[in-house]
């Protein structure tokens, strides 16, 4: 009967048209339904594989910026295609489909967001426990031969590489990098290096114990010559969004290696857990390095970036403040021209772009390059509700900012009051933009970009351009 039903709605019906502004090849496609049915609960829509629809594409309708029910797609021809819907749709008139093409999604995941990769869990192991079953695969985009990280409460216990795939699964090698704990099931699992600063040539890695010392703290971290550590490389300590300090690499080892903190560029002491980023290589790099002093007066400053860096006497360097006008964008505070440099730190001249908006603070400001830019991402909502069967969320919007369908944004956890253990795997994810409008989104977390258990209260994020730019 479905069948029946369906194939003569694709013969008959002619293809609707995209929403106005919607690009080919975006992730979220908006289209009218064409026709609707409750018995059986079938959807009719103008596109098809042509458009890069294909079967098991989720689907949701909506009226207005209300989810009245969700489905995915069954049937593809050329220019029209059907899918199942469970909810409470009404007699569809007004309604809006959305449809996430599956196909455009696994390449996506080379556009994660900064500090997002894909994650999932470790479903089988043997008794030597040196293989294990994957419960993410192809269809979120992992491939053969992609290194991996397996932790538990947020500590790494294993290294892994990927050796065969399925459409949801995987099949992974594992190597152990602690000699106190081995990997079992139920265990995170996450592409290693995230995507994002893999493609700015940094390494993002957990703090794995920290011994102290009068010369400054010893920090341990996943990662080896083979993943880029180099000897006398900066590391960026952060824990949550708060800047830990910086540390200098000084042992590198396989699979794991060494760095000292440098306390007078640190404002924390560094703790097991802390994200640790190992900077790119010099010299044409992003640089985002913390100011950790401002000499009387604020006509001077010091920086936590150096010759390691490659940064140069007479370079100049740039201080970001957010836009009062609009979160989504950032304004120039301050130009620095460096004046000296050592091999991990600068002195830089400051020259305030408003004066009356007060001198540069410690630990607060930091100093960036312009070219290449470092990404910084900015809130711009919060989400409210959050439903997992459909992996759906909505969110409140600042007015003042322009989001599109088919953006992909971050969404940053909640931080609890007071932190424990379970905590420590609450980490970003990332999401589709379904539906806008002026205060309002409709967001979706494909499968492996985000834990939805962390998703509640999350802020939503972009990424800040500059007042000279134009919107991301």
């Amino acid at each position: 009967m479905i069948l029946t039903t369906c194939c003569f709605w694709l013969s008959m019906l002619t293809s609707t048209a995209l929403a106005p502004g919607e690009e080919a090849g975006a992730y979220a496609l908006h289209v009218t339904p064409t026709g609707m049915s409750t018995t059986p609960a079938v959807v009719t829509l103008g596109c098809g594989s042509d458009s890069g629809v294909a079967i098991g594409d989720p689907l949701w309708l909506l009226r207005g910026m209300k989810v009245v029910a969700t489905g995915a797609i069954f049937m593809v021809a050329p220019t029209q295609s059907a899918a199942r819907w469970t909810g409470t749709p009404g007699d569809g008139q007004g309604l809006t489909a959305v449809v996430v093409r599956q196909s455009l999604l696994v390449e996506a995941r080379e556009l994660l967001p900064d500090g997002v990769t894909l994650r999932g869990k470790l479903l089988r192991l043997p008794p030597g426990r040196r293989t294990a079953w994957l419960d993410i695969g192809a269809s979120v985009g992992l491939r053969r031969g992609d290194m991996l990280l397996v932790s538990r409460k947020g500590i790494p216990v294993a290294r892994g590489q990927v050796v065969e795939f399925e459409d949801c699964g995987a099949l992974a090698t594992l190597r152990p990098v602690v000699g106190n704990a081995k990997p079992q099931v139920g265990d995170a699992v996450e592409l290693w290096p995230a995507p994002a600063e893999r493609r700015q040539g940094m390494l993002n890695s957990v703090v794995l114990d920290v011994v102290p010392s009068d010369e400054g703290a010893f920090v341990r971290f996943v990662g080896s010559g083979a993943d880029g550590v180099v000897e006398g490389r900066l590391v960026d300590l952060y824990r949550r969004d708060a800047y830990v300090g910086v540390a200098r690499v000084e042992k590198v080892s396989d699979p794991v290696s060494a760095a000292r903190m440098i306390e007078s560029a640190s404002i924390r002491k560094a703790e097991e857990c802390d994200v640790a980023v190992v900077r790119p290589a010099p010299p044409d790099q992003p640089i985002r390095a913390a100011i950790f002093k401002v000499i009387e007066g604020g006509d001077v400053c010091l920086l936590a970036a150096g010759e390691s860096d490659g940064v140069e006497v007479g370079e100049r360097l740039v201080v970001y403040g957010s836009d009062p006008e609009d979160p989504s964008r950032r304004q120039e505070v301050a130009d620095l021209i460096v004046d000296a440099v050592q091999y991990y730190h600068s002195e830089a001249s400051v020259q305030l772009r408003n004066p009356a908006g007060g001198p540069l603070m410690s630990w607060r400001d930091f100093a960036e390059r312009r070219k290449p830019a470092w990404r910084r991402w900015g809130a711009v909502g919060v989400i409210r509700e959050v439903q997992p069967a459909g992996r759906w969320a909505v969110a409140d919007v600042d007015p003042r900012c322009k989001l599109h369908v088919g953006q992909i944004v971050r969404c940053s956890p909640a931080v609890a009051e007071s932190p424990g253990p379970p905590d420590r795997d609450r980490v970003p994810g990332a999401a589709l933009i379904l539906a806008t409008s002026t205060d309002e989104a409709v967001l979706q977390v494909p499968a492996a970009w985000g834990d939805l258990e962390h998703l509640r209260h999350a802020r939503v994020e972009v990424i800040m351009s500059t007042s000279a730019q134009a919107s991301p």
